[in-house]
């Protein structure tokens, strides 16, 4: 590895690491976060199979993490996890139309965030596992370990909402409050997530740079 290419990767370490435990809120601050973290995986997965082909290249994932947390935020945040109700008396009710924009939303963001994940994932692994030499092994399987793990954001947002509109009680009654209990985990997963995937990709770049030749 070069000086230049070192350098890069130990700047991205320290940037990661101060931003590892970024509220998940915070979804502007997160698009440009997202961005470099996926160029860098792209980066380090070209390491571990530099002749791999995927369903999108990796300008192309990089690009759509900005479209993916736009759809992603729609239902989350600007729907409140699909109850928003549209100025509607009935204390039940929810507005139709927020629950068609919010599905189509979700499942938008969910196709991208999938073809991304698969393209990544098809790229590192498409000639077979590599050779054990370089550490290129090594970042094979932390780049789809890393990759994989992400799935972890919406099925946390998706068991969020689910709760909220199924379970008995909860924010349907009259006076009730977002339950707390639902907050502090749903806090705690997002937080692991982050400090896993991305605070692990800037261990794991800041390590193999001294390393990897």
């Amino acid at each position: 590895m070069d000086s230049a290419t070192r350098t890069g990767l130990l700047r991205y370490a320290y940037a990661r690491t101060l931003f590892a435990h970024t509220r998940p809120a915070h979804r502007v601050c997160a698009v440009p976060q997202l961005v470099l973290m996926t160029l860098d995986m792209w980066k380090i997965a070209e390491h571990a199979n530099p002749n791999g082909t995927a369903i999108l290249p990796s300008h192309w994932c990089a690009a759509l993490q900005p479209v993916i947390i736009f759809f992603g935020s729609i239902p989350r945040f600007y729907l409140n996890e699909c109850r928003y109700r549209n100025g509607l008396k009935d204390v039940d009710g929810v507005a139709t139309w927020a629950w068609i924009v919010g599905a189509l939303s979700f499942v938008i963001a969910t196709t991208l965030f999938s073809v991304c994940a698969a393209s990544l994932v098809e790229f590192i692994w498409d000639e077979g596992a590599p050779p054990d030499v370089n550490m290129r092994l090594s970042d094979a399987y932390v780049m789809t370990i890393l990759m994989l793990l992400q799935i972890g954001y919406p099925l946390v947002f998706l068991f969020s909402t689910v709760y909220m509109h199924l379970c008995p009680g909860g924010w349907r009654d009259k006076g009730a409050e977002y339950p707390a209990w639902l907050s502090f985990y749903k806090d705690m997963a997002y937080g692991t997530l982050d400090i896993t995937c991305k605070g692990g990709l800037a261990l794991y770049a800041a390590t193999r740079a001294m390393y990897v030749v």
